[in-house]
């Protein structure tokens, strides 16, 4: 039986996962999880939906019950922040001052938020949305809001433009760039989500910045745009992007580049050391980019079992389709494969039934599906993209054309 020390940093999806996999894979040596926050692990994707306007309890949001946890031997720290590694020594000491000793490590630190770099930004009603903790501050200003300008037009911005609009808050978008949501998806994308939030009332501003948030009493009352224009406001949302939360990493001496750098098999430049989740940066399987780093769940728990697997002595490449989901109102977006890069287009859409599936290729060949409303069409797309099949323009040109007679 292994007397092997595993210490897993970091609470979210990745840290859980990889502690999960390893009692599956028999791993019965010691297993230690630290989470810096105050809560077990829990799940994110909520927190900018229907979280905020519901009274559920942290509890409801946790990814398993403490009881899991004790079942499965997993030593949760929470609350407990790792403050640097000693990849000589092979130990972790905490904020603490504590020591703990480890044979690996594995480090899902997440993603951090960027921070605006403006007048105001410190004022009372300017929040931010990462952890359950800024959406409990967060729950009770976004209740008594009367207009909310939401800084940022990335997914989540959207996600919370849209819960705003259904409890009737008055909302503007302010976008730096010139579309919504450019990082994840394509240009016919991104016009899609412009109509969908116009039509629910939002107001959109492209290429536009916020220069100042003005207050009074210490409290937020506008924000000045940077094309000269005050919007009244009583709360303010920043989600304006995020960093890999590396510095442990990199005090460490471990490779970094917008990311922890890991090979196919979520090892780091330290053999043991590996990382897994937003925070790493790896060379993908699919798609055309050199590297990428990805914030999604399927990330998270897939690079998590990869790395377990390395662990336990039964590596094998990461190689799994990257996908991705979003809930906007009545719009749910999800994306199979990764888009970034496609030279070319095709979309198909359903206005009675407000559906799209947009085809996404490079040179010739299909790299990435986005479906509007349209879930058949994303696990066809799972399926096909994930099994390698070659799928070329001409083949979706085709009226006759359905995505599932290549699975």
């Amino acid at each position: 039986m292994t007397t092997e020390n595993v210490i897993i940093v970091g609470g979210g999806q990745a840290g859980v996962q990889a502690a999960v996999t390893l009692r599956e894979l028999g791993f019965a040596g010691a297993i230690r999880l630290f989470c810096a926050e105050g809560y077990l692990p829990y799940q994110r994707p909520p927190l900018s939906k229907t979280y905020l306007k519901e009274d559920s309890p942290p509890e409801k949001m946790y990814l398993r019950p403490d009881k899991f946890f004790a079942e499965k031997s997993i030593d949760c720290h929470v609350g407990v922040k790792v403050a640097a590694i000693d990849r000589v020594a092979r130990n972790v000491t905490t904020a603490t001052g504590e020591e703990f000793a480890y044979d690996h490590l594995v480090l899902a630190t997440g993603v951090i938020n960027r921070r605006l770099p403006a007048p105001g930004a410190d004022l009372d009603g300017v929040v931010m949305l990462r952890g359950l903790d800024d959406a409990h501050h967060m729950r009770p200003r976004i209740r008594a809001a009367r207009h909310i300008v939401i800084i940022g037009g990335g997914v989540i911005g959207l996600e919370v433009a849209a819960l705003s609009r259904s409890m009737g808050i008055e909302a503007d978008v302010v976008e730096l760039g010139d579309r919504l949501a450019g990082r994840i998806g394509s240009v016919a994308l991104s016009d899609y989500f412009l109509r969908h939030h116009q039509a629910l009332g939002a107001r959109i501003h492209l290429k536009a910045g916020v220069t100042e948030i003005e207050g009074r009493d210490g409290k937020v009352v506008a924000a000045h745009l940077s094309g000269g224009q005050r919007i009244e406001t009583d709360l303010v949302l920043v989600c304006i992007g995020v960093m890999p939360d590396m510095a442990l990493a990199e005090a460490a001496g471990l490779d970094v580049k917008d990311g922890i750098l890991v090979d196919e098999h979520a090892r780091t430049s330290d053999q043991a050391v590996l990382a897994a989740g937003d925070c790493t940066r790896f060379k993908p399987a699919h798609g055309t980019l050199a590297s990428i780093r990805l914030e999604s769940v399927q990330n998270a728990i897939d690079q998590a079992k990869c790395a377990a697997e390395t662990i336990v002595g039964k590596p094998r490449p990461y190689t799994s389709l990257p996908w991705f989901w979003s809930d906007q109102g009545t719009l749910k977006l999800q994306i199979a494969g990764l888009t970034a890069g496609h030279d070319r287009t095709i979309s198909k859409a359903d206005p009675v039934k407000d559906a799209a599936t947009i085809y996404c290729f490079f040179e010739g060949r299909l790299i990435g599906v986005e479906c509007v409303n349209r879930p058949a069409d994303f696990m066809a797309a799972r399926r096909v993209l994930g099994a390698g099949k070659v799928v070329r323009v001409d083949d979706v040109e085709k009226d006759s054309f359905e995505l599932k007679s290549f699975m």
